[in-house]
C-alpha cells in the first residue's frame, strides 16, 4: 500500500501544469519509449508500459538535476548514482538508459512526423470536402434551372427518375452551408 501511495504523491500535478507526450501509444496509454514534458519543466525520456515509467530512462527535473536509471511503476529502483554497484554494471546501466534515452526520442519525433501528416491529411480531406459541398450545391441549382425550363416548355413536365428522391435528399444538406 506504501508503494502505490508513494507513486501517487511523485506523480501528483498541479492543475495548471500541462503535460506534452510524444512517442509510442498502445491501448490508450502511453507504452514503448516516448518523451513526456511538462509545462513546470519536469521531462521524462525512456520507457513506459500502461501509462508509467517502466524501464530504463532519464527524469531531468526542473532545478536541472537528472534521474536516471531503472524504472519500475514510476519509481526509479536501480540508480547509476547507487553506491555499492559494481563498475562494469554502472556502465551497462550508463549504455541501457542512453539507448532508451535515444530511442525514445527517435519515438517522439516519428510520433511528431505521424501528427504533422493527420494534420496535413485533415486539412485536404477538409478542402475536398469543401469542394463537393460546392459542387454539389451547383448541381442542384442546376437540376433546379432545368426542372424550371422544362415546366416553361411544356406545363405538364413531372420530373422522372430519381430527381424527386434527390430533392428530398439534398434538402437536408443545404442547412449545413
Amino acid at each position: 500500500m506504501a508503494l502505490i501511495i508513494d507513486c501517487f504523491l511523485e506523480e501528483a500535478i498541479d492543475e495548471a501544469v500541462t503535460e506534452f507526450y510524444s512517442g509510442e501509444w498502445k491501448n490508450d496509454a502511453r507504452s514503448g519509449f516516448g518523451v513526456c514534458e511538462r509545462s513546470d519543466g519536469l521531462r521524462y525520456q525512456g520507457e513506459w508500459a500502461n501509462n508509467a515509467k517502466n524501464g530504463y530512462g532519464v527524469t531531468t527535473l526542473r532545478d536541472g538535476t537528472r534521474e536516471e536509471g531503472k524504472y519500475k511503476n514510476n519509481v526509479l529502483v536501480v540508480s547509476s548514482r547507487r553506491k555499492g554497484m559494481l563498475f562494469v554494471r554502472s556502465n551497462k546501466l550508463k549504455e541501457r538508459v542512453e539507448a532508451a534515452v535515444e530511442t525514445a526520442n527517435r519515438a517522439a519525433s516519428i510520433a511528431q512526423q505521424k501528427a504533422d501528416i493527420a494534420v496535413s491529411r485533415t486539412s485536404t480531406a477538409k478542402e475536398r470536402a469543401e469542394q463537393a459541398m460546392f459542387v454539389a450545391k451547383q448541381a442542384r441549382d442546376d437540376a433546379e434551372m432545368a426542372r424550371m425550363e422544362a415546366e416553361r416548355f411544356d406545363p405538364n413536365f413531372k420530373p422522372q427518375g430519381e430527381l424527386c428522391c434527390l430533392r428530398v435528399l439534398c434538402l437536408p444538406l443545404l442547412c449545413l452551408q
